[in-house]
């Protein structure tokens, strides 16, 4: 019996010349959806670290009524700037001040489900080993500028919540227990990005509900 050499087979010229347009033409497709991701990825994240900052409130409930700073003990999440030395950009932090000294250690940062890595750090640390990445606003997403309407009460970057989920503003001061801080309407946070796109998550008065806008 003679054996027959098999064919090897292989494209031809006109397959190949397919097979390229077509990668080209998903590659098209695909590329502004990249460009897209990283605002997709910025607003999600830190939706989801205001809507755990709540969670960690609710369920953990800081009220000390008989010290005259127990306000600063309340789950919060902040905005700030790194120092120049360690690179400036935006971070963000998500911590309770439980000794209410004003500082945030280790055992007072909130943990992050994410990769269980501390959600606070200091301004003078971002360039730091081991710290978390998702952090660095700047670094990570590209946010350039971070601001918030006048409806979010006093003129810092913190935003807490009660034991009911309620949002407060500028009460890390407060040396009495009252209810100053409350932010009565609905605060707005405006994330600026290096390409000049933006992005905004309302956090609503009362309920404290979270979402992005638009």
């Amino acid at each position: 019996m003679i054996d027959i050499p098999k064919t090897k087979k292989a494209f031809t010229l006109i397959e190949l010349t397919f097979t390229i347009l077509i990668i080209g033409i998903l590659a098209n497709l695909a590329i502004p959806h990249i460009k897209r991701d990283l605002i997709h990825e910025a607003s999600t994240n830190i939706l989801s670290d205001i809507r755990y900052t709540q969670h960690l409130a609710v369920i953990d409930n800081k009220h000390s009524f008989n010290h005259p700073t127990w306000q600063r003990k309340w789950w919060k999440i902040g905005f700030q700037r790194c120092t120049k030395k360690s690179g400036g950009g935006w971070f963000q932090t998500v911590s309770s001040d439980l000794d209410m000294k004003g500082d945030i250690d280790a055992k007072e940062s909130a943990k992050d489900p994410s990769n269980g890595l501390d959600m606070d750090i200091a301004g003078n640390q971002c360039q730091a080993k081991g710290i978390n990445p998702r952090m660095l606003l700047s670094k990570s997403y590209s946010i350039t500028k971070i601001s918030k309407n006048t409806k979010c009460n006093k003129n810092n970057m913190y935003i807490g919540f009660d034991y009911l989920g309620r949002p407060h503003s500028g009460y890390l001061g407060s040396k009495q227990p009252d209810y100053a801080s409350y932010i009565s309407e609905n605060c707005i946070l405006t994330f600026t990005l290096s390409s000049g796109n933006s992005f905004q998550i309302q956090i609503s008065t009362e309920t404290g509900y979270a979402f992005i806008i638009n």
